[in-house]
């Protein structure tokens, strides 16, 4: 019969697999039944518990998961691997900012970050994700500054572990130019948009360059900068003449259509 410790193991081994299709409601019964038996494994309860949370949050229980995983981190963590600790936190956070609670959600991902540190697990990339992740959060919560602090910060770092061109920097770039923009501090977010700008024509991203035309547009038209705005959103169209799904360009003429009304009152 095998040992607790190796049922969680396997039943971790099923949840976690991606390409594996299991029934939730019977492997939160599994789940129950392991913290039955094993009442007194203090960290097989643990364990289980954090299961339990990520079988509720796969079938939509968002509150369930959240509760599940918040009783397990509530138990005395036996390993001294704080890898599994750093992922419930992270998927804590992803829940409650999927729930609208952006303060715990910037509160849960800074307690990933921290445990990141630690983990030998995760790789460089995957613990600056969690300050990226912190920073928007914050700026959801219409912290600006420190937002802007934490991007920085990160980008930094980025920069010297992908290059300071790598396409992978766009998404922290973007959200360091709108926590410039929400400073009204026009002129910087505008370099940054045009950086990103730049590293997505590079590599040939096309949804990422119509975004950015869209927001240099954008930031043009805040300005009252009606040659600039027009030229952005002119040149939006033309792209997305050439290489968009026609979904995108109707959109983007539709927002020209806006701006030019606009510009005429």
């Amino acid at each position: 019969m095998p040992s607790h410790t190796d049922t969680i193991a396997s039943l971790r081994s099923v949840i976690h697999n991606p390409r594996e299709i299991f029934s939730a409601s019977k492997m939160l019964k599994d789940l129950e039944a392991v913290k039955v038996e094993a009442k007194n494994d203090p960290q097989v309860l643990r364990e289980a518990t954090i299961l339990i949370g990520e079988v509720e949050y796969k079938r939509g229980e968002l509150t369930a998961a959240l509760s599940a995983l918040e009783e397990a981190m509530a138990m005395p963590r036996q390993s001294t691997d704080v890898t599994e600790d750093c992922q419930s936190h992270n998927l804590m956070a992803k829940i409650n900012s999927e729930l609208g609670r952006h303060e715990s959600a910037a509160k849960q991902y800074k307690i990933a970050a921290e445990l990141a540190k630690s983990a030998a697990k995760l790789t460089a990339s995957q613990k600056l994700g969690l300050y990226e992740k912190y920073a928007f959060e914050l700026h959801e919560c219409r912290q600006y500054q420190e937002a802007l602090k934490i991007n920085t910060e990160t980008l930094e770092k980025a920069e010297q572990l992908f290059g300071k061109d790598d396409p992978r920097l766009t998404t922290i770039i973007t959200n360091t130019a709108q926590n410039l923009y929400m400073l009204k501090r026009f002129a910087e977010a505008k370099k940054f948009l045009e950086r990103c700008l730049a590293i997505s024509t590079k590599s040939g991203n096309i949804e990422k360059q119509q975004d950015m035309l869209f927001q240099l547009g954008v930031l043009a038209c805040e300005e009252g900068d009606a040659k600039d705005a027009r030229l952005y959103m002119q040149q939006r169209v033309a792209l997305l003449s050439k290489h968009g799904n026609q979904h995108m360009l109707d959109v983007a003429k539709s927002d020209l259509a806006e701006l030019e009304n606009r510009l005429k009152k």
